[in-house]
């Protein structure tokens, strides 16, 4: 497995996903900065508002795609190759290369999550300062981060399943469809208290919209459920490596 990690590190230099991973949290931030400096001056705390801001676009709708976009151009270079058979030969590879493909698509979502704090960060000092609204305080910082990093937890099951999708299915267009699917019924969900923090591509929304409850399901929900769909992965392509 450790020749398998070696490999996915060699093809992700300059690769797909690995622009993604900064493109997404820095667009992210950069329309939401223009967002704010085209608003009227705040008389409420600034800080607050901009983190909320931030952390809802992204997990509504910058999140989702990246995943799903991702977690598709992991597989592309097998699937374009047909390699799939010649790496099923190895003993073990079946389970092995979901799990490997499975942990980089997870490294690559929490690396972005990583660079979206530092981005928020300095597009929100800019803004404070271009506005005069007050400074950052370590409470702030401190929820803000505990946020972000529950809601990492609470996308992983998205994470799995859409990796699952992607070495399952040999077109590019299908799980990206399928995830960007699920990113616009959590769009139509995400105002519905009863249905919204049960959906799947909600539950990093769960940690900042529904409450300490529902925040709670999110976490758990998104990251047993992305233990459970990784197994699962696991033992389908372990049994394929088999027939």
């Amino acid at each position: 497995m450790v020749n398998l990690l070696r490999a996915e590190r060699i093809k992700l230099r300059r690769s797909l996903p690995l622009r993604l991973a900064v493109v997404g949290p820095l667009a992210t931030v950069a329309v939401q900065f223009f967002v704010f400096l085209n608003q009227r001056h705040m008389d409420i705390a600034f800080w607050p508002v901009w983190h909320n801001q931030v952390e809802m676009f992204w997990a509504l709708i910058a999140l989702p795609a990246l995943i799903a976009i991702q977690a598709a151009s992991l597989t592309a270079l097998e699937h374009g190759n047909d390699t799939w058979k010649a790496i099923g030969a190895l003993p073990n590879a079946g389970w092995h290369i979901f799990l490997v493909k499975t942990l980089v698509l997870y490294a690559l979502v929490g690396a972005s999550f990583l660079l979206l704090v530092g981005f928020s960060f300095v597009a929100g000092l800019v803004i404070a300062g271009l506005r005069q609204y007050e400074q950052l305080a370590g409470g702030a910082v401190a929820q803000f981060v505990s946020q972000t990093a529950a809601m990492y937890v609470a996308c992983l099951l998205v994470c799995s399943f859409q990796m699952w999708l992607s070495m399952r299915y040999r077109s590019f267009t299908a799980p990206v469809s399928i995830g960007i699917f699920g990113m616009a019924v959590g769009l139509m969900l995400v105002r519905d208290d009863r249905v919204g923090p049960w959906f799947p591509w909600l539950f990093p929304v769960d940690v900042v919209a529904y409450g300490r409850v529902h925040a709670a399901l999110g976490i758990v929900a998104g990251g047993a459920g992305g233990l459970v769909i990784t197994l699962i992965g696991c033992s389908e392509f372990s049994r394929r490596e088999r027939v």
